[in-house]
């Protein structure tokens, strides 16, 4: 799922029950607001029919997320706007935060524009 500017209930509840994820980690918000982009991009991106961020990713995680989906795929991450290594912490310990009982049982995944992701044998 990406595109999405925004996990709409209709959004969440279709993401429940799922094996594995891959939704989009675009953007961290502070990047985007001093980065490169005019000021329209930033509006779009930011808005409900842009793109989600780490921080709307991390809010689904911690509150919405059901726990059943055994890995994460963060894609669609900007190259101007994210650091791999910024989504990736920012889901996990969205993750850690969710399951401070028990060990998180999804895996985060990081995916790229210009090479392939981890295969997942099932």
């Amino acid at each position: 799922a990406t595109d999405l500017g925004q996990l709409t209930p209709g959004v969440v509840k279709n993401l429940s029950n799922c094996d594995w994820l891959v939704l989009e980690s675009n953007h961290d918000v502070e990047m985007l607001k001093v980065g490169p982009y005019p000021l329209h991009l930033k509006q779009r991106i930011l808005g409900h029919r842009g793109h989600l961020s780490n921080q709307e990713l991390s809010i689904f995680l911690r509150s919405q997320f059901d726990g059943r989906a055994a890995h994460l795929f963060l894609a669609h991450l900007s190259r101007k706007n994210n650091h791999p290594q910024v989504a990736w912490e920012s889901a996990f310990n969205a993750l850690r935060e969710r399951f401070v009982q028990s060990s998180p049982a999804c895996k985060p995944h990081l995916t790229y524009q210009a090479k392939p992701s981890l295969v997942i044998d099932f």
